[in-house]
């Protein structure tokens, strides 16, 4: 894939990101490309997995959540057996 910086310095880097062939970008398309400003070899697409890692964010708070609902009403079960 070939960019230009915002300071016109011209990038030339590989992704490993696969897609499925509907999504498959044509030769030629333009696209946006988020950078570091200092270290432009870290990039995105705009659109690279959002939806995913939306999902796998708020599934992980799901389960923090629910094991610390878990382990706090089993402390308090085990508290006032003791008491």
């Amino acid at each position: 894939m070939t960019w230009s910086t915002g300071d016109g310095r011209a990038m030339e880097t590989r992704t490993n990101i696969a897609r499925p062939k509907d999504r498959t970008l044509p030769v030629g398309a333009r696209v946006e490309v988020r950078y570091d400003q200092a270290d432009s070899s870290r990039w995105t697409l705009p659109a690279e997995g959002t939806a995913f890692w939306w999902l796998f964010s708020a599934l992980s708070a799901l389960f923090v959540a629910m094991g610390l609902g878990f382990a706090l009403r089993g402390r308090n079960t085990i508290m006032s057996r003791v008491c």
